[in-house]
Order: C-alpha cells, then sequence, then structure tokens
C-alpha cells in the first residue's frame, strides 16, 4: 500500500465503500424478492458484519417463491 500514494489509497476507501453500500441494497432488494423481511434481520446484520454476512447471505439465503419472482 504504501507505494500506491495518496490517490491510490482514496481509490481504493472509495471503492470499498462503494461496495459496501451496494450490497446493502442487493442484499435488501434480494430479501424482498425472496418474501423475506428485509430490514431488520437482513440488512442491519449486513451493516453491521460486512462481507461475512454478504456472503453468508448469498450461501444461505432462501429460494424465490412463485408469488415474488
Amino acid at each position: 500500500m504504501e507505494n500506491l500514494g495518496p490517490a491510490g489509497i482514496l481509490i481504493i476507501l472509495v471503492g470499498g465503500f462503494a461496495l459496501y453500500i451496494w450490497s446493502l441494497f442487493f442484499v435488501y432488494r434480494d430479501a424482498e424478492a425472496r418474501g423475506v423481511m428485509p430490514l431488520l434481520p437482513v440488512v442491519l446484520v449486513a451493516l453491521a458484519a460486512f462481507p461475512l454476512s454478504f456472503i453468508a447471505w448469498l450461501l444461505l439465503r432462501p429460494a424465490k417463491t412463485a408469488d415474488h419472482g
């Protein structure tokens, strides 16, 4: 990281933050599409424990139901 310089470090930090925000939106919309109440149990855990919670959601998420697309 020391060879990146301040601009490179800033780009990495902004990119990581953008990925974090994107993952929250993804988990929310995916939970909603699967019929799970997304805000409290899903998104708050994803907010607190990123990136492990995002990976866990992808592995353990429920199947889509017929009435949710």
